[in-house]
């Protein structure tokens, strides 16, 4: 996976090869691998050695906007959920979409209680009521609010500045190769 205008190097192909040999996949009957990239880094992508897959970002989108039409009637509020499905992939340049107005009631004031009560009253199925929170969290996010946690077991989670401050990675854990065939979790520090 490169962010939409990043090119995938002669370095990704082989480790998108060696990704489908790890002792991880042997029990996997068909494994495949695949590039999503940009549209822009299709011909680059596909000129690379190797017989990788290459999905487009606008093509997944275009796919997920389509799974959420074929779920309609289970999903509720499928209009509201392909808005902020296409407004995650707008924050990636893959479509132009406007974050759909907060169901706070007032606007744009995202990921507050008043809101995430509010999707809690749309009584929608847990998977959809988790990722209609998660978007307006990450909605206030962007616009530099202040974010409750749409989540109750999220408020006990320390803070990215907490655990950065702890210092749990190491530069021997960022040179660790796990997409080697030699790698297994007993290579693994373990972190208290």
């Amino acid at each position: 996976m490169k962010r939409p205008g990043t090119m995938p190097t002669l370095k990704d192909a082989a480790k998108l090869a060696a990704y489908s040999r790890l002792p991880s996949m042997r029990n996997t009957p068909r494994t495949t691998g695949c590039f999503l990239v940009g549209e822009k880094a299709k011909p680059t992508t596909t000129s690379l050695p190797g017989s990788a897959t290459v999905l487009t970002w606008e093509v997944m989108r275009l796919l997920v906007l389509q799974a959420v039409e074929t779920q309609r009637d289970y999903l509720g509020e499928a209009d509201l959920v392909a808005f902020w499905v296409d407004r995650a992939f707008a924050r990636y340049g893959i479509s132009n979409a406007q974050a759909p107005a907060s169901q706070s009631g007032t606007g744009n004031d995202y990921g507050v209680a008043r809101s995430y009560s509010a999707i809690d009253a749309l009584d929608l199925p847990p998977r959809v009521t988790s990722f209609l929170k998660g978007s307006e969290a990450v909605e206030a996010f962007y616009l530099g609010q202040e974010v409750c946690p749409p989540m109750t077991w999220l408020r006990d989670i320390p803070s990215r500045s907490d655990l950065s401050a702890q210092r749990y990675q190491q530069t021997s854990d960022r040179q660790l190769n796990r997409w080697t065939p030699t790698w297994s979790p007993t290579l693994e520090r373990s972190v208290p």
